[in-house]
């Protein structure tokens, strides 16, 4: 499909296409959680605009950062999208993982009698032999306390279903928080680091996708757990500023793609090199700032 864009450039032999898209064309690849979605409406209600736009494969419309953005979105009512459009093939967009940090756990014998009634194998292991075998796809995840690792499976024989192993985490994590446990998702090396500095939280190992699974889960019209991938984009662009009126009662996308194309032609743009803070978050990945 031809698409027209509001700005273009080109970095690190990647090329950014900001523009807008109709939100019903947009597809995600992981469910969001409903705390972080309640919180995140009520402040782009607030503010009246979108900051940032989403990060989506150009090939398929599959997006791979801003999962609970485009469902905010969706239920402000929005016709479209501000987006960034990327070639997701690029080797400069790395897919990488979020561990999980579990805080105030359930005693241990509670979560194995929870893991056990839904019919799951349970092995004890070393810490690098459990992380080991979540990485060879023979296991759903894996759980460490300082003391003991332990895998999780489920019935089949050879290689785990990531669809099955990230609904088997996702309602492993919510029977957590039901005991008042706290879900915090973090880098793998930050996710060690607390958990070895910790006395009592929990680490989650979960499985590594590619992108091709990422891209074919999405086009099922399947959804994985929230957080199921970490995408490092090498250059973010950032506070593009597009008003929710624009986006919601503008009477044809070519004219609300017009209004964004003046707008971020008289807006300057700044490179920044990563580590810099936007609106009290902290990006690892260089950004293309409008001002």
């Amino acid at each position: 499909m031809s698409r027209s864009y509001a700005f273009t450039t080109k970095y690190r032999d990647l090329t950014l296409k900001i523009t807008l898209c109709p939100l019903s064309e947009l597809k995600p690849h992981e469910l969001i959680v409903e705390s972080l979605l309640s919180s995140l409406t009520k402040r782009i209600i607030e503010c009246g605009v979108i900051y940032d736009p989403l990060i989506v494969d150009e090939g398929n419309l599959v997006v791979l950062d801003g999962m609970h953005r485009l469902e905010a979105l969706k239920r402000i009512g929005v016709k479209f999208v501000p987006v960034c459009l990327v070639d997701y093939n690029n080797n400069n967009i790395l897919l990488k993982r979020w561990f999980r940090i579990v805080r105030s756990p359930p005693k241990r014998s509670v979560i194995i009698g929870e893991l056990r009634s839904k019919g799951l194998k349970l092995r004890g292991a070393e810490f690098n032999e459990a992380n080991n075998i979540v990485n060879e796809r023979e296991a759903y995840f894996a759980l460490h306390w300082k003391d003991y690792s332990l895998i999780i499976k489920g019935q089949e024989h050879g290689l785990v279903n990531i669809v099955t192993a990230s609904k088997e985490l996702h309602e492993l994590e919510t029977t957590l928080m039901s005991y008042g446990a706290e879900i915090k998702y973090m880098t793998e090396e930050d996710a060690i680091k607390t958990f070895v500095n910790s006395s009592d939280y929990i680490l989650i190992t979960p499985i590594l996708l590619s992108k091709e699974e990422v891209i074919s889960v999405a086009l099922k019209g399947d959804l994985l757990a929230p957080k199921s991938t970490r995408h490092v984009i090498p250059v973010r662009p950032l506070s593009i500023n597009v008003p929710l009126e624009i986006l919601t009662y503008s009477t044809n996308l070519q004219g609300a793609l017009n209004w964004l194309t003046n707008v971020l032609s008289d807006r300057n743009v700044i490179l920044v090199k990563g580590g810099v803070v936007v609106r009290d978050r902290k990006y690892e990945e260089d950004v293309l700032l409008f001002k």
